[in-house]
């Protein structure tokens, strides 16, 4: 076991880890059907293409064909477990090259769940000694998959009961120091509940950040059936990764911001590493309160601006802007201070380097998560009957969900007047240009906005 397998096995076996081959749970249960397989990549500023190992989901769910018009992508599709799901099944088909002129074998693990392992354990050339327990005075043999090995062209059935809240990786138990490098890796998420994070914690949007890196000389290696002992690179001792990718991509000129919505001002942020470096995230401008660590919640939230994010960590932050004094629209800097901000050498910006756009989509200098009338400019967000919509879009006066012909009466009656619900300009009196704004209201439902319940 080379230098950065033992730290593999320190990050999967030190962790819980559950990998039940073939034990399908009776309670309520999540199930995905992927696919591994191989890709190519082209990365920015160089236009380098590098090959990649990685998942794809099955678009009808049964393998059948293989995973239909599934891409494989790096990382993998996000599997999301449902509220009230307390097991996951998880079905892959091994459609992974071969090695050294040897098929490639394929396992599943979680780290940070209940582990029970089935690992393989094979001699120095190889072949298996093995599965499951270590066989007594043997002090040779290593470790190859952490548990049960899908065989090449095989489906293998991997399932994980009692699962608990949070935020994992899903990545391969099978040389994981090659085949997670290769892209071999994904996101989890169990939730505590509707729109819960963890018992208590409730967020209203949610955003992913998976950090990884990428080294070309492994992957041209590997692609071109030149790794392994006696070829051009023996071990990935010597790794040194030129890309670093967030959410699979680096950051280039081209690359879109990610977008905070209007559904509320609670946003996760649920950073992953499944790299082999450590990394600490900056938001510029803003502070995040970190919830918990590969699952597990901390007593107290830790308010801070940056979050450290060792090899192999998870850790879950929420992002909770204050509308009373809400943040000014536009986007925040996230990036990795220990300056991993380059592609390939290229002297462009790129990198672990993202941007948090907290938009403001009807241009009144609110921030959109704040607003009260997302789609409707308001500057002063005038909300006099204090319902959550601001008055400018809200004709709905007996706040049942919908202006009906009762609001038609009531409305009726506040024309010519100076009642502050009807005077939708807010010049001072229910006029004309009100009328013909509340035109348009009949038969809406009232906003939208950001803060209504």
């Amino acid at each position: 076991m080379n230098k950065l397998t033992a730290e593999w096995a320190v990050r999967v076996i030190g962790p819980v880890v559950v990998a039940l081959n073939g034990v399908m749970g009776s309670a309520a249960a999540a199930d995905f059907y992927l696919c591994a397989g191989v890709n190519t990549k082209t990365m920015p500023d160089t236009g380098e293409v590098i090959t990649v190992w990685g998942f794809a989901e099955d678009d009808n769910d049964d393998l059948s064909d293989g995973c239909g018009a599934g891409v494989i992508s790096v990382p993998g599709p996000q599997l999301a477990v449902p509220a009230g799901d307390t097991n996951l099944n998880l079905h892959v088909r091994n459609d992974l090259p071969q090695l050294n002129a040897q098929d490639v074998p394929l396992s599943i693990v979680i780290p940070g769940q209940v582990a029970v392992l089935n690992p393989t354990w094979i001699d120095a050339g190889g072949a298996v000694v093995a599965t499951g327990a270590r066989p007594s005075g043997d002090y040779t043999s290593r470790v190859r998959s952490f548990t049960t090995e899908t065989a090449r062209f095989a489906v293998g059935n991997y399932s994980w009961s009692g699962l608990q809240p949070g935020t994992y990786l899903y990545q391969s138990g099978t040389n994981p120091a090659v085949q997670v490098q290769m892209g071999l890796y994904g996101a989890v998420t169990v939730a505590a509940g509707t729109n819960q994070a963890y018992a208590g914690v409730p967020y209203d949007q949610e955003v992913i950040l998976l950090y990884s890196e990428l080294d070309p000389a492994l992957h041209a290696a590997v692609a071109s059936d030149n790794y392994g002992p006696g070829n051009a690179l023996s071990s990935t001792v010597g790794y040194q990764p030129k890309y670093f990718l967030v959410n699979g991509e680096p950051h280039s000129a081209a690359s879109l911001p990610i977008e905070i919505g209007n559904d509320g001002n609670s946003v996760l942020l649920r950073f992953l590493n499944a790299g082999l470096m450590s990394h600490s995230l900056v938001l510029q401008d803003m502070y995040l309160s970190v919830l918990a660590e590969d699952g597990k919640p901390s007593p107290y939230a830790q308010e801070q601006y940056s979050v450290f994010l060792p090899a192999g960590k998870t850790r879950d932050a929420l992002l909770a802007v204050n509308c009373s004094a809400p943040p000014v629209p536009g986007q925040r800097a996230l990036y990795d201070r220990t300056l991993n901000l380059s592609n390939g050498g290229s002297a462009n910006a790129g990198g672990m380097f993202s941007y948090l756009d907290l938009p403001d989509t009807d241009t009144d200098s609110v921030v959109s998560m704040c607003d009260n009338c997302t789609l409707v400019s308001n500057t002063a967000q005038t909300d006099t009957d204090s319902d959550g919509f601001g008055n400018v879009c809200d004709g709905d006066f007996n706040n049942n969900g919908l202006v009906d012909f009762q609001d038609v009466a009531t409305f009726r009656g506040m024309i010519g007047s100076s009642n502050p619900n009807g005077d939708f300009n807010g010049n001072g009196s229910v006029d004309f240009q009100d009328v013909a704004t509340f035109r348009g209201m009949i038969g809406q439902a009232p906003g939208p906005s950001a803060l209504a319940p």
